[in-house]
């Protein structure tokens, strides 16, 4: 699978996550939530492995954080991510919703301003 980038951006009037290529091409469709997100690049990730697959579940035991945190106070050193890429939250790379809301906020600062001098 092409090296993807997690883009947070805004379609019509509501936040949205999709993966996308480095060459900006969009490779997926549009989430609600980084949630949603992530969980479709893992699968797909998985489903594009070539190798034999050793794990019976795709869930990664070491995020039951209570087990962890029990396993600290024991005393016993556990690693707190799973060792393959899928295990690890990906990172939001580009945040163009940001912008956008910026660039809203300061044409809305600009009505207002000529609005009261307009009064």
């Amino acid at each position: 699978m092409e090296d993807l980038v997690l883009c947070r951006d805004i379609h019509k009037t509501r936040i949205v996550f999709y993966w996308e290529t480095e060459c900006c091409r969009k490779s997926s469709p549009l989430f609600a939530n980084k949630e949603l997100a992530c969980e479709w690049w893992r699968m797909m990730s998985q489903r594009q492995y070539k190798g034999e697959e050793r794990r019976i579940s795709t869930f990664d035991r070491r995020k039951n954080s209570t087990k962890r945190d029990h396993m600290i106070l024991e005393g016993h050193q556990l690693t707190k991510r799973g060792r393959r890429s899928t295990d690890r939250r990906p990172l939001l790379s580009y945040n163009n919703a940001r912008v956008k809301l910026e660039s809203i906020q300061a044409r809305l600062a600009e009505r207002n301003q000529s609005d009261i001098v307009q009064e």
